[in-house]
């Protein structure tokens, strides 16, 4: 069960990650997540090439978080460190584009203490 519930998490925080790409590539008007060639609260102004690179980033990221809810629900053995691979890149993106994916982040935190410490709690995936 606990590894349904995993799967469902790593998933949606995935496509939480197309949010990225919707915003700074200009494909949706979101209001949490302006457009904005400014990352860092503002202090780093990127460009637009920059952003877009950026948001290609964030793709990336919702794709490999779909990659490994798959290996783990195939009970592939490559899943955990491409999960943890993966969280630390999120944890890096929403860094960038704080404080709107402030959320993010915290959810990056909890994925990654679970990876870390949830075998050494006895939770099987």
């Amino acid at each position: 069960m606990f590894r349904i519930i995993f799967s469902v998490l790593l998933l949606l925080h995935g496509l939480i990650h197309l949010l990225g790409p919707a915003a700074y590539w200009r494909l949706a008007d979101l209001s949490g997540l302006p457009y904005g060639t400014k990352l860092l609260g503002g202090q780093w102004d990127v460009g637009d090439v920059g952003i877009q690179l950026i948001g290609a980033a964030w793709l990336l990221a919702a794709m490999a978080f779909s990659l490994a809810t798959v290996a783990l629900l195939a009970s592939w053995l490559w899943w955990h460190p491409v999960a943890i691979a993966v969280a630390v890149a999120s944890l890096a993106l929403c860094g960038l584009s704080w404080p709107e994916a402030q959320f993010g982040a915290y959810i990056d935190v909890v994925i990654l203490a679970v990876l870390i410490a949830g075998p050494r709690m006895g939770l099987a995936f």
